[in-house]
């Protein structure tokens, strides 16, 4: 592909460095295909650098990819600045979620994605509604065999982080709301752990209250 002259062959050719865990050629390969243009090429050396903690240059290599037309890659982006915990770019990715938001609102991952960041910048009425609309409109787009599917599952896993962060923030009662409405009985049993959790944390509530007084008592006498 290369010698074609076809661009993309650098990324394939940097993925498959990758594979043989040869990192530098991989980086050196993924750079001679960003050179010529190649936005998958910085689509992977925005991860590699997330990976590698050089979140300058992942930063700057998801933005070329995005500058380059690949316009997929913020959800990619914005992922792996969640799960690196970079917490000072809350607001920063919240506005780029927003930026493409028209153009993705029909997609229940973007959707989900977005409400995930609206509850870690601490939104949490407005994501809360977009859960519970796109989770209705994901039963209506997939029927029961469609719920085999790799999209289907794929949202499945967004719901179950969407969740955990939920009850890591201690909204319990806006988890439990959820799962008590009777449209949403089904997800009692998709997501059994997260909700087997959740029924785990309301038994600790008035433990959590108790020792809160306690404290307050103290603090008082």
């Amino acid at each position: 592909m290369i010698e074609k002259e076809q661009i993309d062959g650098f990324s394939e050719l940097g993925k498959l460095y990758l594979k043989k865990r040869e990192l530098d050629k991989a980086i050196e390969t993924f750079n001679e295909g960003l050179s010529l243009g190649d936005p998958e090429s910085a689509h992977h050396l925005g991860h590699l650098y997330s990976i590698m903690e050089d979140f300058e240059k992942s930063d700057q290599m998801f933005e070329k990819a995005v500058e380059l037309g690949e316009h997929s890659v913020v959800g990619c982006w914005i992922e792996s600045i969640y799960n690196a915990k970079r917490k000072d770019k809350k607001l920063f990715v919240r506005e780029l979620l927003e930026k493409y938001k028209e153009d993705n609102s029909e997609s229940i991952s973007y959707m989900f994605l977005y409400a995930k960041i609206l509850l870690w910048n601490g939104e949490v009425s407005d994501s809360i509604n977009i859960i519970i609309n796109k989770t209705r409109e994901l039963f209506e787009t997939f029927t029961d065999e469609g719920r085999n599917s790799r999209h289907f599952q794929k949202a499945l896993s967004a719901l179950v982080d969407y969740f955990l962060l939920l009850i890591a923030q201690n909204k319990l009662h806006e988890a439990l709301a959820f799962f008590e409405k009777p449209e949403n009985d089904d997800f009692k049993i998709m997501l059994k752990p997260v909700y087997y959790l959740l029924m785990e944390e309301l038994k600790r509530v008035p433990y959590r209250i108790f020792k809160s007084r306690e404290r307050i008592s103290r603090n008082n006498y």
